[in-house]
């Protein structure tokens, strides 16, 4: 075990998963994060919304991507500031503190069809001793209850893996409404199947739902209404964020007020 402090970089960590409709602006919102520092992980789309900044960029297309992508980490070489130097193909990246993965939604399809296409078809060439030329059926593309619990663990595993590297982390993800099944009761949640998409939330700091207000305004929402996941571990945001991560990361791991400052601001409020 190791000793440290609880307010030790490592331990303050912000780990955020931002979740909305398609083309609400959840990628728009990465445009927000500092360039020099931050490497984006495209997975299977594009990042047009960002195509005038020029952000450290890696694009997963397969499973076996996304493994490899915590092994760069795992083999990384930390600075003084805490921030890491990456290598991928030979090509270094330093600076990075910041690690946006755009977007879950689509990593939890990949899971899928790894799944499906890959781990599904060397059980039946093992258990065939090889000889997989069977006539394919219409369902050998659908998911069994083996293969869903499968998914919900290496869902869970890459999550948290991820969320245990040494840099603050930002998961996207679309956004669909789940039924909770012990309650009844339908909610707004990340696009993850099963289980996974009303416990997602114990895997993360923050989670946010973003959307257009009244106003016409998107903004992003960080409490639990009953009909839309949201959390807010740290309490230091209000009800509705402006779509901005400088501001939410300076609100939750900036300078806490002192009890003065508090004090003033409660009397304030009061005239």
């Amino acid at each position: 075990m190791k000793l440290t402090k609880s307010n030790s970089r490592e331990l303050t960590l912000l780990h955020a998963l931002l979740h909305g409709d398609s083309g609400v602006g959840k990628t728009t919102s990465l445009g927000t994060l500092p360039v020099d520092s931050t490497l984006i992980v495209s997975v299977e789309r594009g990042l047009m919304p960002l195509r005038h900044e020029p952000y450290h960029t890696v694009t997963a297309k397969s499973w076996g991507h996304l493994r490899e992508l915590a092994q760069v980490f795992t083999d990384s070489r930390r600075a003084d500031d805490g921030s890491l130097t990456l290598t991928f193909e030979g090509e270094e990246v330093a600076g990075i503190k910041i690690l946006a993965i755009d977007s879950l939604s689509e990593i939890n399809e990949i899971c899928k069809r790894h799944i499906i296409q890959v781990e599904r078809r060397a059980l039946i060439s093992e258990r065939t001793d090889g000889h997989t030329d069977r006539v394919r059926g219409v369902y050998d593309d659908l998911m069994t209850v083996e293969d869903w619990n499968v998914l919900r663990t290496k869902m869970t595993g890459f999550v948290s893996a991820i969320n245990h590297l040494p840099v603050h982390t930002i998961f996207t993800s679309l956004s669909d409404w789940k039924e909770d099944k012990k309650t009844g009761s339908v909610m707004r949640t990340p696009a993850l199947n099963g289980k996974m998409a009303l416990d997602c939330a114990a895997y993360f700091d923050l989670v946010m739902y973003m959307k257009s207000n009244d106003a016409g305004e998107r903004v992003w929402q960080t409490s639990n209404t009953g009909a839309i996941l949201a959390k807010d571990a740290s309490a230091a945001l209000e009800m509705y964020e402006e779509t901005d991560w400088p501001s939410v990361f300076g609100k939750i791991l900036g300078k806490p007020k002192t009890k003065t400052e508090t004090t003033k601001q409660a009397k304030g409020k009061g005239k």
